[in-house]
């Protein structure tokens, strides 16, 4: 297990820097409201395991849009 999960790092990252770079979360399972809890939190966009070529394409794009 990591030190720090995901939420607590982009906490950490925000709390410590004025600006951060696009963060993308990327999770083992889907449950309910997770994607909504996760952009509330300050990612930019939530993928879901199995992660294809095609979805990192899309981030990236999104990413530099």
């Amino acid at each position: 297990m990591p030190i720090m999960n995901g939420s607590k790092t982009i906490e950490t990252l925000k709390a410590t820097f004025n600006a951060i770079p696009p963060i993308v979360a990327l999770t083992a399972e889907e449950w309910g409201d997770d994607k909504a809890d996760l952009i509330s939190q300050g990612f930019m966009e939530v993928y879901h395991k199995p992660f294809s070529l095609k979805m990192c394409d899309d981030m990236i794009a999104k990413c530099f849009s």
